[in-house]
């Protein structure tokens, strides 16, 4: 049997084109707010609203939301985990 090839997204065109799509299926109304000539992208579903400069940024809160609820926000440690995280990934970058 032949190995079977892993998936690789990017953001990009057609992955944000993918995510509208995704948005429309979870049953997101979707409308496009320009605020000091900035447009953003504007999600409602449920009464509740998610905002961002893509698609793909808008999808990603609907799924931070949809998987952590009201209590979406990081804990602290969390936050130390990230930081963390991204400090190393600045480290490596250095080398």
């Amino acid at each position: 049997m032949g190995e079977r090839a892993l998936t690789k997204i990017a953001s990009a065109g057609n992955s944000d084109t993918a995510a509208y799509a995704v948005l429309w299926q979870q049953g997101c109304e979707l409308e496009i707010v320009s605020i000091a000539g900035r447009s953003n992208l504007v999600a409602k579903i449920d009464g509740n609203e998610f905002w961002g400069e893509s698609a793909l940024e808008v999808l990603g809160l609907v799924t931070i939301f949809k998987e952590r609820g009201p209590s979406w926000r990081p804990t602290d440690q969390e936050v130390v985990r990230v930081t963390k995280f991204e400090e190393q990934g600045a480290i490596k970058g250095r080398e």
